[in-house]
């Protein structure tokens, strides 16, 4: 039995024990931290880093880890001022990618949310991330609030500004799934494998496939549990 799993069983049976173990579990698992900045704050007490990689270049940049929370072989990138990530109680996100650049953004993920392989999750121009509770990542998944470069029209004027991504509490999406900026996702709703969605789809409880994606299928819900 792995020290994770052990330390899961103690934190189960004695609750007042988790900000300890945790605390004797980053120190031994192979995590590396680059700061530079002033008032940068990780409010990392009471979870679980396995191999992660944090860098923080600017300054009043927050991660505030949830209790019971794990991470592992995840990289944090922050370069910018007053950029926030909020990971809520009992989140497990494996090989993810949190890249922010500029100031002002905002990443939230919701109690119990699973990202379970390769997600890459990038924030620029204050825009924000939000994942609900209860939601499901399969591996190959990518969301961007943005483009990174500049699409122009004739006059030289931008036209592809960087928008909010938000998805609903529990939501499964599925392998090789992008997700790019302006897209809102209601409850209870299914990203199936390969989908490219580029717009909203604001009806709960529907599958959503293809590229450009569509709704296919509607009056469904999901559970992780073969039932």
């Amino acid at each position: 039995m792995n020290l994770f799993n052990t330390g899961k069983e103690i934190i189960e049976k004695y609750p007042k024990l988790k900000y300890i173990f945790s605390k004797i579990y980053n120190l031994i698992s192979f995590n590396k931290i680059k700061i530079k900045g002033k008032n940068n704050i990780i409010k990392k007490s009471g979870n679980f880093l396995k191999k992660c990689k944090i860098i923080i270049l600017g300054n009043n940049n927050v991660i505030d880890l949830g209790d019971t929370s794990y991470l592992s072989n995840t990289n944090i990138t922050i370069i910018g001022d007053n950029n926030k990530i909020v990971i809520g109680k009992k989140v497990y996100v494996n090989s993810g990618d949190f890249y922010f650049e500029d100031s002002e953004n905002i990443l939230n993920i919701g109690d119990k949310t699973i990202i379970a392989g390769n997600t890459h999750l990038a924030l620029t121009e204050g825009k924000q991330i939000n994942i609900g509770r209860e939601c499901l990542f399969s591996s190959n998944i990518v969301l961007r609030t943005g483009d990174s470069h500049s699409i122009l029209n004739e006059n030289g004027e931008r036209t592809n500004c960087s928008k909010d991504i938000m998805l609903e509490n529990h939501i499964w999406v599925t392998q090789n799934v992008t997700i790019l900026k302006g897209v809102k996702i209601a409850q209870n709703s299914i990203l199936a494998t390969g989908s490219i969605v580029t717009k909203s789809f604001n009806r709960p409880n529907v599958i959503i496939a293809g590229n450009p994606a569509k709704i296919v299928k509607e009056n469904i819900n999901w559970c992780n549990k073969r039932i």
